[in-house]
């Protein structure tokens, strides 16, 4: 009997990739409803929690929980583009979700992916815990990464190649030769509005489609 050869399989990382990532309502949570001063330059420059807040991780995670529970938190709203690539990408490819999200919000997150991607069937859901991401993408066997945190994305590079989906967060950093960059994420990004930010991410998923294609070739 003819046998299909495996899938390859591809990680993809939840916020700031697939649904948008309410850093900027978060850190107003902090300063405006919590009284914590809060440095946005500094977040912008560092990707880092802690170095824009002053407080340890812990601290950072009690007051995200709280802002969750707030009414500056929305429910979370996928980014442009980020379906329409999965489902392409699901026709070729075993889709892991490899989230920093702790396993405390797995049944919230396997609800909004079921909500913005219905349709995309996922081959596991990965929640880091105390586990770094190089270690979740070792576990499911995935020859990909794309993320948004380029600090974790430096780390994973080590493990396999990265994508890097462009992110108001990201862009102050300089490029990485172990990072792979869509053609987006080389342009002047500063003072974009929210909906030039959506157009951006919009065209950004449609080159992804292609960059995996040409990085992760089909089982043959």
């Amino acid at each position: 009997m003819f046998e299909y050869p495996p899938r390859p399989s591809i990680g993809i990382d939840i916020d700031g990739v697939l649904v948008y990532d309410q850093w900027r309502e978060f850190l107003e949570f902090m300063m405006i409803a919590e009284g914590i001063p809060c440095d946005v330059d500094c977040y912008l420059r560092t990707n880092c929690w802690e170095q824009a807040t002053g407080l340890e991780s812990i601290q950072v995670g009690e007051y995200y929980t709280r802002f969750r529970q707030s009414r500056w938190y929305q429910p979370a709203q996928p980014i442009g583009g980020a379906a329409e690539g999965l489902r392409q990408l699901d026709q070729w490819y075993d889709l892991h979700v490899v989230t920093a999200r702790s396993g405390l919000r797995e049944l919230p997150t396997l609800g909004e992916l079921a909500t913005h991607f219905s349709g995309v069937n996922f081959a596991s859901h990965r929640f880091n815990g105390y586990r770094g991401k190089g270690q979740l993408m070792t576990e499911c066997g995935a020859s990909l990464l794309i993320e948004d945190n380029v600090k974790i994305a430096v780390q994973v590079a080590a493990v396999a190649p990265v994508i890097l989906f462009p992110q108001p967060a990201n862009v102050h950093f300089a490029p990485h030769d172990h990072l792979i960059y869509p053609s987006t994420a080389h342009r002047a990004h500063d003072g974009l509005t929210h909906d030039e930010w959506c157009a951006l991410w919009q065209e950004t998923w449609q080159e992804i489609v292609l960059l995996v294609r040409d990085v992760v070739p089909l089982a043959s």
